[in-house]
């Protein structure tokens, strides 16, 4: 069974993070949102280049972040 997109519309940081390191891979409708959003598609870029989670958060300005996926994603 595949992973239905948040009410956002965006996928989970946490799927982003574990797809860039090869913990898991995206739904084939994960991979063609992240194709398409800008937001998502920034997410990834970001977890490639960064070598935590934690690090991930600072640079999405995201600390405080549930991961609830809701909110906007932006660069730092």
């Amino acid at each position: 069974m595949g992973y239905i997109l948040p009410s956002s519309g965006h996928v989970r940081l946490h799927r982003l993070w574990a797809f860039a390191t090869f913990e898991d891979e995206l739904t084939p409708t994960e991979h063609l949102h992240v194709l398409y959003c800008d937001q998502c598609h920034l997410a990834v870029s970001v977890c490639l280049q960064s070598p935590t989670f934690g690090a991930v958060l600072k640079t999405l300005n995201r600390e405080d972040d549930s991961d609830d996926g809701d909110d906007e994603i932006k660069a730092g």
